[in-house]
């Protein structure tokens, strides 16, 4: 208020100085006295001058004195009446010039300058931020030239130049002057209640003017929303792989497959904008396999990212995990975690081979097997081409296992699987199959005859030969020892595989491979240690899978490989006779190893890769190279 009393003071004096300008006319003095004028800054775009010359003697009009106006550099015009206005004038310094003649000779000119200035005095109202979950918000206020009178102040929250409506109010204690009457800072306090809602910061209305008299107006920029968002923000990674639903071992799974390149794009969704860049977004995803290009997708104001899976192999299980750790949002909070994404990707085409167990048969009744390289979906028997026979059953072991059974009513029977009848997980049509012929023929009479005949001369002799071991035997020792459990006639304290130690010591039999059958059940442990012991001793599990429980199979399979190295323990089922125990022990032995092994896996004995190599050890290779078994 100061200020402003001294700066209008000067202004006056100035006015008054100019108003009083003395010109001499002739050989006698005049005065050149200004009536009115525009104060020296004028909100006004027009100015009035009135003005007259006196003689200084009699202190009368000059009668004989004419008088010459000129505004700026214009051209100078004739002043009738001692006044003149002038509009439309631009903002900016102007000058104006009267000029006295006595007796039509020039005597003397006097100017006045002034400033026009019409545009009024504004505010820019900026936040450090506009989005936020926190409770203050650092406000700045900076005017378009220095507005004096009461000025910009904020001494309490209902008496303060900046108002606020909605969720906060101005802290009238942060209220700082960073330039006199042109910017100043204080703090918003945004209400703790509010999870999600806003807050608009505004300036008050013609509460101080400018220099030239201009009051106080509010622009676009003179007031700022804030908005408050304290909720948990979300992602969600969306694919374009499709979706299948498959019924698997009497549950439902949902499974994402593909084989098509196009639709390896991978989305992430968030529930409110965040502030990172595409890349950034790319860098905090971890793909298993390939690589990440960005798409040019918009990204529906920074909510939506989109890449491209590329450089990947032709069958793949992709795993997408994304690490939230440098991801911001726009409100300054952290995103909630996501579970990752996993999908198949495989554009090989299934492969299928049709097996039997003879190529020529005199059985009405042929087996097929019909073995695809993968899984596939839809198949059944519609889809299998024969000729030459009749369809008995068909039945599905598992979902690349099928087995046909076909009653030949010709001497060749033609069996075949055409392609593109079934498909897999990921849509490959299958490739066609190889075309099984099997020769069915009928047996003459005379061989059956001579057939039966042979039949029983060979039991009549293994009968014969039956009751003279016995008798051989009763002769030599009274205790009989067998290679296997469960029969009667077993001396188990005799069975214990470390009464072989001094054989296996033995220098003459070191060359001697020795395979310890059934787990040595229950002497498990003991071979075990001996295979551990001796390079010449191998071990089977067979016949204790299936006949023991499940705990009985998997505590004996684990004491085999407590110490046996895991090449030299062999799979068998000893199954004989019934088709059922061959089907019971591979299952039962599928099970009983996993367990075993992912318990491995579990305890830190073995890595999973290490577990899927010795699964193939126990169940193929190892007795491929032990019996030397050439595919």
């Amino acid at each position: 208020m100061i200020l402003l009393r001294v700066l209008r003071l000067f202004i006056f004096c100035l006015v008054l100085s100019t108003l009083c300008s003395i010109t001499k006319c002739g050989s006698s003095d005049v005065t050149l006295k200004f009536l009115k004028a525009p104060h020296a800054f004028s909100h006004l775009n027009s100015a009035t001058f009135a003005f007259e010359v006196l003689n200084s003697g009699s202190n009368r009009t000059c009668s004989n004195c004419s008088l010459s106006c000129k505004l700026d550099d214009g051209v100078a015009s004739v002043c009738t009446n001692g006044r003149v206005t002038y509009s439309s004038l631009q903002d900016g310094n102007h000058g104006f010039e009267v000029c006295t003649n006595g007796n039509h000779s020039f005597v003397g000119c006097a100017s006045y300058n002034w400033t026009v200035d019409t545009i009024p005095p504004t505010a820019y109202v900026t936040a450090s931020t506009t989005f936020t979950s926190s409770s203050n918000v650092s406000v700045n206020i900076s005017f378009t030239e220095p507005c004096i009178g009461e000025g910009f102040g904020c001494k309490s929250v209902n008496a303060c130049n900046l108002l606020v409506y909605g969720a906060g109010q101005v802290v009238p204690s942060s209220f700082r002057v960073l330039k006199p009457n042109l910017m100043y800072s204080l703090l918003v306090s945004l209400s703790p209640t509010v999870q999600y809602g806003r807050a608009i910061l505004v300036m008050d209305r013609s509460f101080c003017t400018d220099i030239a008299g201009n009051s106080f107006t509010r622009m676009a920029n003179s007031s700022v929303h804030l908005h408050i968002d304290r909720r948990k923000v979300y992602v969600n990674i969306r694919t374009r792989v499709p979706e299948k639903l498959l019924r698997i071992n009497s549950e439902t799974r949902t499974i994402q497959a593909t084989n098509d390149l196009n639709k390896l794009k991978v989305y992430l969704y968030f529930s409110s904008p965040i502030v990172n860049s595409s890349m950034e977004v790319m860098s905090s995803l971890n793909i298993s396999r390939g690589s990440l290009v960005p798409t040019s997708a918009e990204n529906l104001g920074n909510r939506r990212f989109g890449f491209m899976i590329a450089n990947i192999s032709s069958t793949a299980i992709v795993s997408v995990e994304f690490n939230l750790k440098s991801i911001i949002t726009r409100q300054g909070t952290h995103v909630s975690p996501t579970a990752p994404v996993n999908f198949l990707y495989d554009s090989k085409r299934p492969a299928v081979m049709l097996s039997t167990h003879r190529m020529r048969t005199k059985d009405d009744n042929i087996q097929i097997l019909i073995e695809f390289s993968k899984p596939v979906f839809g198949f059944n028997n519609s889809r299998v081409s024969i000729s030459g026979g009749l369809l008995k059953s068909f039945h599905k072991l598992r979902w690349r296992t099928y087995i046909l059974e076909l009653q030949a009513d010709d001497d060749l029977v033609f069996v075949s699987v055409p392609e593109n009848v079934t498909r897999d997980v990921s849509g490959n049509k299958n490739l066609a199959s190889n075309v099984l012929q099997v020769r069915h023929y009928s047996v003459p009479l005379i061989s059956s005859v001579i057939s039966a005949f042979t039949t029983a001369t060979f039991a009549l002799t293994s009968i014969v030969a039956g009751l003279l071991t016995i008798s051989t035997a009763s002769l030599q020792s009274s205790d009989i020892t067998l290679a296997r459990f469960g029969d009667r006639g077993l001396n188990l304290r005799m069975s214990n595989p470390l009464y072989l130690q001094n054989i296996l010591e033995d220098k003459r039999f070191a060359k001697c491979r020795i395979v310890l059958l059934h787990t040595s059940y229950p002497f498990s442990k003991e071979a075990s240690y001996l295979a551990s012991l001796y390079s010449q001793v191998y071990l089977d599990f067979g016949l204790a899978i299936p006949k023991l429980s499940v705990h009985g199979m998997v505590s004996a399979v684990k004491d085999l490989l407590e110490q046996a190295p895991l090449n030299k323990v062999m799979f068998s089922t000893d199954a004989y006779a019934f088709p059922e125990l061959f089907y019971l022990g591979a299952k039962n032995a599928r099970k009983v190893v996993f367990t075993v092994l992912r318990d491995s896996c579990i305890d830190g004995d073995l890595t999973v890769s290490e577990a899927v190599e010795a699964a193939k050890d126990l169940f193929a290779r190892n007795s491929i190279n032990f019996y030397k078994i050439i595919s």
